[in-house]
């Protein structure tokens, strides 16, 4: 039917006329607009009437045309994207599996390293929690967090220190168990001293219970560190946690839109290959039909001599267009 357009197919390079800017305007203005204005209208008879429209039906094949190739054009270079992307996908995972295969020494690494880190935390938690208990033996209570930041000379001195004195104090009770039981074989004799005596225990009570309130105020402070501590800890936990999940939601929710996508896609290529096959599959009855009403458009009008006559050709002939442009609306559809 390219005889009913103003075009020629096999004159058409379709990489030409959609890869080239201007290609398909220099087409229409140099194959088809310059001959719409070399053709001169004529309403004034039958004939002039039917080149209008024969013409107007050129212009429209012409179309219908240039719309077929851009349609074979692209599905075309769809078959070669789709070839190229299914040659590219099994060396893609290839590459991907020799990476993690070369990588893998360093992966088995990185993880002994996080055993060894985690074993060396372990054992010098268990170490600080010996200088706890060690400190506390002679009487001196510190912090777990205080300890671990102490090198090792200063533990040493202050366990030393803290030693020495715990055992001047042992020592100084032990003499004063022994003066009491001295001052017990002569009571009469000690009875001023026992006096004194009572005075400096008393003193001394005083001030082991002023010790006492000071420990226990400072052993409160240390575990109301202790459950902030602990309480930061499973804060920091519970927040990274959420992150997490955060994290992980967003990304299945970017896999499922990824996934959507595709098969929406997969979906709009499918349905655009039915239409192109369905089009295609009507394409000898469209053209069928389009020649049907060019066979009708070329029966000539009979001459009538009557007044009555000539009033009803012209409504036969107004309905006949009318049903004419009916069936190229039409065909238009299929």
């Amino acid at each position: 039917m390219e005889n009913n357009a103003l075009i020629e197919v096999k004159q058409i390079n379709p990489i030409v006329l959609f890869s080239e800017d201007g290609a398909l305007e220099k087409l229409l203005q140099e194959k088809i607009r310059i001959k719409l204005d070399e053709f001169v209208p004529d309403v004034s008879s039958d004939v002039g009437r039917k080149e209008i429209v024969s013409m107007a039906f050129k212009v429209s094949r012409s179309k219908t045309l240039l719309d077929d190739i851009r349609k074979k054009h692209i599905e075309k270079h769809k078959a070669i994207i789709d070839q190229t992307n299914s040659i590219w996908k099994p060396a893609r995972e290839k590459l991907d599996q020799w990476r993690n295969e070369v990588r893998q020494p360093v992966t088995d690494w990185e993880a002994e390293q996080e055993k060894i880190k985690a074993e060396e935390e372990r054992l010098e938690k268990i170490t600080i929690q010996g200088r706890v208990e060690a400190l506390q033996k002679v009487g001196v209570v510190m912090g777990f967090f205080d300890l671990a930041m102490l090198t090792d000379e200063e533990y040493e001195t202050k366990l030393g220190e803290a030693t020495e004195t715990y055992n001047i104090a042992q020592a100084v009770l032990r003499k004063e168990e022994d003066d009491r039981k001295a001052e017990s074989e002569s009571l009469a004799k000690q009875k001023a001293i026992a006096a004194a005596r009572e005075i400096a225990l008393e003193e001394e009570r005083a001030l082991f219970e002023a010790e006492k309130k000071k420990l226990e105020i400072e052993k409160k402070a240390l575990e109301d560190a202790k459950k902030a501590e602990l309480e930061r800890i499973e804060r920091e936990a519970f927040e990274k946690q959420a992150t997490e999940n955060a994290r992980v939601a967003a990304e299945k929710a970017a896999a499922e839109k990824v996934e959507n996508d595709a098969r929406e896609a997969k979906e709009a290529e499918e349905r655009a290959r039915a239409e192109a096959e369905r089009l295609e599959a009507l394409k000898p009855d469209k053209e069928k039909l389009i020649s049907w009403i060019e066979s009708i458009m070329s029966i000539p009008e009979p001459e009538v001599t009557t007044d009555a006559g000539n009033g009803l050709q012209a409504r036969m002939r107004l309905k006949l267009n009318q049903l004419l442009d009916f069936m190229m609306g039409e065909i238009k559809e299929l």
